[in-house]
């Protein structure tokens, strides 16, 4: 199946503090993650089944080199989605259930606004996920570097941040501070919440 890339030319000049430019360059980005994920499952795919395992090898395989550089560009492609889609709010405030789960696992809301702001600083080339824990129900930052290594087991997903460098370098330089109050200034909760509310929903169904 070919993934088609999303439009978000609607949050194009309208996020406080980003210009038109790093989001059109951004949106780029993301378009050649979809288009290069394409391309690996094409290739892939003109393998036979029958020959997949002579043409993987741990050293050099053109199979297993295809299959380990997957998951890069899958996840590329739906990590900036989800931080994509958790954009445009107006700085309005998390609901009720989602302020009770951000207040449970980190104190105050201050309180994980400092932890995401800890994380991001050290997250050079990845991303910061705030996620939902299926084993202790709790919320819980997870460091991701490039996009497939130290992504956590059991996780629901309810925020993405970018902390490469092409998230905030056309308007940021290297000011990644400014970087993450724009992004607070933008994010969209009621986007977080449903997400929350949708995981919390599958861990008691399962």
């Amino acid at each position: 199946m070919t993934i088609e890339a999303k439009k978000y030319d609607d949050l194009v000049g309208n996020l406080e503090g980003f210009s038109p430019k790093q989001i059109e360059q951004h949106i780029k980005l993301y378009q050649g993650y979809v288009k290069k994920i394409n391309e690996i499952r094409a290739e892939m795919e003109k393998i036979p089944f029958d020959e997949r395992k002579d043409k993987a090898n741990f050293s050099f395989g053109k199979y297993s080199e295809l299959k380990r550089r997957e998951s890069v560009p899958y996840n590329g492609t739906y990590l900036h989605e989800m931080y994509f889609d958790n954009l445009g709010g107006s700085r309005a405030k998390p609901k009720a259930d989602l302020t009770r789960a951000i207040e449970g696992a980190f104190g105050s809301q201050s309180n994980w606004e400092e932890d995401l702001r800890a994380c991001a600083e050290t997250a050079t080339g990845g991303w910061v996920l705030l996620t939902y824990d299926r084993i202790d129900e709790k919320l819980h930052h997870n460091q991701v570097w490039e996009h497939s290594n130290g992504i956590m087991l059991n996780q629901e997903h309810l925020l993405a941040l970018d902390t490469w460098e092409h998230a905030f370098m056309i308007d940021f330089g290297t000011d990644k501070k400014s970087y993450l109050t724009a992004f607070l200034a933008n994010v969209n909760w009621k986007v977080v919440a449903e997400r929350l509310d949708k995981a919390t929903q599958r861990a008691r169904a399962a």
